[in-house]
């Protein structure tokens, strides 16, 4: 588990808001049904007839067609049939044609703001286009469905945003949907503007984020790829790789992409991005960090070591921070953590204590974690203390993080591992 991102995590939910977590009778999830918005947040049987049935609509795209982007080395076929294409700036546009009477757009972006705040921008842009493409002003939209999904090692988010342009007699209906996944520096999005296909539209998103996946050829050790669920809605997801360098040193680089509902129309993006380098033992030697939220940047920090003192340098909401920490003792990275946790698993301790730089609890301070173990607890072998932060989790021997919990007033986030590759330990 990332300790590092439980901060960033408990900040990104406060600034949700607690409205994102007040479901009603007529907005929570009902299992795992896929042909409405169950996996999300607004339920199907309160919608018109005729627009549940058009929810309903989906189909299987066998066709393929190839789609080559040689400048970034991607060449692959994907499904449905390629219909259109233009580039620049770093951008790739396609229209992908799946039989159906509004086609699949997808993007490939080189420069962009992370998967959470480019979906919500894109989608927000596309319904200005709509407005203009239809000649009406948009009266409503609705949150109507976010997920978190994975294919092979990618996690991806998706939103969907129901919409109504016009008034009264005038008015007309549309879905939005939207998928986005980051892929060794690049980031693909791809919208659907019809309701209903929802699978269809995913099967193509997959084979599309597969040009990329199809090219990664990194060489970590370890990966692990986490879901986030705030009140039983899937908002976002972890993710953290780990590599060596020829000295034996380790490069851990952590994201994180939350879309939060707030209220019934309004989202809040947040992503994170987080580079460290740890030494074998586990001690951190520097690292380097930034998140944007609802579309800026609010935060970027880096720490390191210097004559025996670590030097905090960065900027919070426009203020800069230049500190130096009061604890001059060793800090623990992500790594470091692990080994920790797999340490107390099997020793005769009820507990382990040590210090990280978390920058989303105080960037000028050391914060001391507490990890102890539990006893008689079904759900969960440990629990970790960060200051006001409490989550009980369950992890394995070797110290991979399974599942666990965290509370926040009335805020629960259920944390729980979609892929694994590999160990958290030196090959």
């Amino acid at each position: 588990m990332n300790i590092k991102l439980m901060p960033a995590i408990t900040t990104a939910i406060l600034l949700a808001g607690c409205s994102a977590t007040q479901n009603t009778e007529d907005s929570k999830p009902n299992g795992n049904d896929k042909t409405g918005s169950s996996w999300g947040i607004l339920s199907l049987d309160n919608l018109p007839s005729w627009i549940q049935d058009e929810m309903l609509k989906d189909k299987i795209v066998d066709n393929k067609s190839s789609l080559e982007v040689e400048s970034l080395n991607f060449k692959r076929e994907i499904l449905g049939k390629v219909a259109a294409s233009k580039n620049s700036d770093g951008t790739w546009y396609y229209l992908i044609d799946i039989d159906t009477s509004v086609p699949i757009e997808c993007y490939i972006f080189n420069e962009y703001d992370g998967p959470a705040n480019s979906l919500y921008g894109l989608i927000d842009s596309s319904l200005a286009q709509a407005e203009e493409l239809n000649n009406k002003s948009l009266s409503a939209r609705f949150n109507y469905a976010v997920d978190v999904g994975i294919t092979e090692n990618t996690p991806y988010l998706s939103l969907d945003t129901l919409y109504f342009l016009g008034e009264k007699s005038e008015a007309v209906a549309g879905l939005m949907k939207g998928l986005s996944a980051e892929v060794d520096g690049n980031l693909q999005v791809c919208l659907h503007n019809q309701m209903g296909y929802h699978q269809a539209f995913v099967d193509v998103f997959e084979s599309f984020i597969g040009v990329s996946t199809g090219n990664n050829q990194s060489a970590e050790f370890f990966e692990s790829v986490h879901q986030m669920k705030l009140n039983d809605i899937s908002v976002g997801y972890s993710y953290e790789k780990y590599t060596t360098d020829d000295e034996g040193d380790i490069n851990i680089q952590s994201r994180a992409a939350f879309i939060f509902p707030v209220d019934a129309s309004s989202i809040s993006a947040s992503d994170f991005v987080s580079s460290s380098w740890s030494r074998p033992d586990g001690y951190l030697i520097n690292a380097s960090e930034y998140s944007i939220d609802n579309g800026e940047l609010t935060s970027h920090y880096s720490i390191k070591n210097q004559n025996d003192k670590w030097l905090v340098g960065g900027e919070f909401q426009g203020k800069k921070i230049n500190s130096e920490l009061d604890y001059t003792g060793m800090l623990l990275s992500n790594f470091g953590s692990y080994l920790q946790t797999a340490h107390l698993n099997v020793s005769d301790q009820d507990s382990a204590e040590f210090y990280m730089w978390l920058s989303d609890a105080d960037p000028t301070s050391a914060q001391k974690v507490l990890v102890s173990k539990l006893a008689d607890n079904p759900s969960a072998n440990f629990k970790m203390d960060i200051g006001p932060i409490v989550m009980k989790f369950t992890a394995e021997d070797s110290g991979i993080f399974k599942q666990g919990t965290m509370k926040q007033g009335p805020l629960v986030l259920d944390m729980e591992l979609l892929h694994v590759k590999g160990e958290p330990k030196l090959p």
